[in-house]
Order: structure tokens, then sequence, then C-alpha cells
């Protein structure tokens, strides 16, 4: 975060003459492609960025991005047996992630209705699922030990990109038009740690387990979902408006 930040007041000293800036804002999906496949679930939210031309009139930017998405939120029934006692209870769980990046990116024909462009940028996503196992049902079941968790973990990453600009018909006044923003992103990163809860447990991953405790105070593990231990591989989609200003 300090790195992003000693960036952006970077971008904003050198450009400070041109007084050119443009604020992006934008509805995001991510999905798993490669290795994480079948492991890392879509992950839905919105995204800022800054973007400022290196020079005067320049189709070179310089960006800084922050996105964030929801990949999981609900509360998930769970049946757990330990010596032939069933204990029935829920977890309430929220799995997101988060992105910081810097990079830059090229916009063609910058003067026309529809630009094309690409971009390449470094960062950090971090993955973080947060859960609270609920008390059982029947007082005569097992109650969790470890009750409420976050499980976290980050990565850095390299990020591509590409897509279409065009103008809108809006012109709020203090900038150009309004321009829409629809476009694909594809990132790899190193190796990172992300949890899923689940009570459908499948042979992948590795079983994450808490402990429990009986009435009679007998302490013991149940696995409520899997660790999974994977290189950032996913495919991005983005729908955005940018307001550009100054220009």
């Amino acid at each position: 975060m300090k790195s992003i930040l000693l960036s952006l007041s970077f971008f904003l000293f050198i450009n400070a003459e041109a007084q050119k800036f443009s604020l992006t804002s934008r509805a995001n999906m991510n999905t798993a492609a490669g290795e994480q496949i079948g492991k890392f679930k879509n992950a839905y939210g919105l995204g800022v960025g800054l973007e400022i031309p290196v020079k005067k009139a320049s189709p070179l930017k310089l960006m800084v991005n922050v996105d964030a998405g929801n990949n999981g939120m609900k509360s998930e029934p769970y049946e757990f047996e330990f010596r032939n006692v069933i204990t029935k209870t829920s977890i309430d769980y929220s799995s997101n992630i988060l992105e910081l990046t810097t990079g830059l990116r090229y916009v063609f024909n910058e003067s026309k209705s529809f630009k094309l462009y690409t971009g390449l940028s470094t960062g950090m996503l971090r993955y973080k699922t947060g859960y609270v196992i609920e008390d059982p049902e029947d007082s005569d079941g097992c109650h969790p030990l470890e009750a409420e968790k976050i499980q976290a973990d980050k990565s850095f990453i390299g990020k591509v990109e590409g897509g279409l600009r065009f103008a809108s018909p809006w012109d709020i006044g203090v900038t150009k038009s309004i321009l829409f923003d629809i476009g694909v992103t594809y990132k790899v990163g190193t190796l990172a740690e992300f949890m899923r809860l689940t009570n459908k447990l499948s042979a992948e991953g590795i079983d994450y387990v808490t402990k429990f405790q009986t009435p009679t105070n007998e302490v013991h593990e149940h696995a409520i979902g899997k660790i999974y231990n994977t290189p950032v591989n996913q495919f991005g989609f983005h729908f955005g408006v940018i307001l550009p200003f100054g220009f």
C-alpha cells in the first residue's frame, strides 16, 4: 500500500503543470484460469483508478488502480459426527479479494470517439476469508473452540489488459464527455493460499480443520473447508465509466 501511495504522489508531481487526469470507476468480475480452475470461485466487485498522461496530450498514461471483489458470502449448514453423535450447526462466512496495482496504459486514437487501449501493471492481490461458527442446535452437540477466525494471504501479480473506450452523449460541464470502458485483463502471480468453506469436501486441496469440544470436554477436529495454495491465474472482465478532467 505504501508503494502505491508513493507512486501516486510521484505521478501527481511530474504532471502538476499539465493538470490533466482521468478518474475511472468500474464493475468487474474475476474468474479462474489455468491451475485455479475449480478452486477459485468467481469474484464480483468494484474498482476505482487514476490515470495521468506521461506528457501533455500523450497517449501513454500512468495509472493507479484499486479493485475489490467478493467471491463468497452466505450461511452454510454443517453436520459433524463424533462418537456417533451428530452436531448440526451453521457457519457464516465471507470471502474477498483486493488488488492494488500501478503501471502504464496506452490509448490509441485518443481524439476519436472509439479508442482501443492496452496496458501493463504490477502490484499485489490479497485473499481474505472470515468465518463465524454458530453454536450447535443441540446442547449435546460439539461446541467450537475457535468460533471466529480470519485467513488471509497475498500474492505479487503482473497484469496485462486491453479494451475499448467510447464517448457517451453526457457532459457534466467540468470535463469532456464521459467515456464508457469495456475491458479484459489477464493476471498471473506468485503462490498464495486461499480458503473455500464448503461442507462438500472433495479430494482436492488440503482440509481446513478447526477444533471442537464435546459436553464431556473431549477436544477433536472437524474439517470445514479446503485450503488451496496456487499461483494466481485469472481472467478479469469489466465495464466502467471514465471522467476526464482538465482536457
